[in-house]
């Protein structure tokens, strides 16, 4: 049985961090913003391609999909981003790219 590879859809919010969230390699992440602010800062984990970040994600709007490429070695890959608040402290993820079921 062949694995098929997952969509992942993580959710930026205004009360807390996204957390963890696994995937495995050929998966595909995106981030979409379901805060009341601009993320005006984002850092990609260096599991993903490609490795060019967005500038500004807008609340309601979702990045472009980034892909976990086989060659990634298993692990924790952190992220992390600003809120266009000076109230909220930056916010962070992780990653966690497992064998799945390949």
């Amino acid at each position: 049985m062949s694995y098929e590879p997952r969509a992942h859809t993580i959710l930026i919010e205004n009360a807390s961090d996204p957390g963890n969230e696994s995937c495995s390699h050929k998966d595909t992440v995106r981030w979409r913003n379901d805060s009341d602010y601009d993320v005006t800062s984002f850092t990609l984990p260096d599991c993903v391609t490609p490795t060019t970040s967005f500038d500004t994600l807008s609340p309601g709007a979702t990045s472009r999909d980034y892909t976990i490429p086989e060659g990634v070695d298993e692990g924790d890959y952190g992220y992390s981003f600003t809120l266009d608040d000076p109230q909220l402290d930056p916010r962070s993820g992780t990653i966690n790219v497992g064998s799945g079921t390949e």
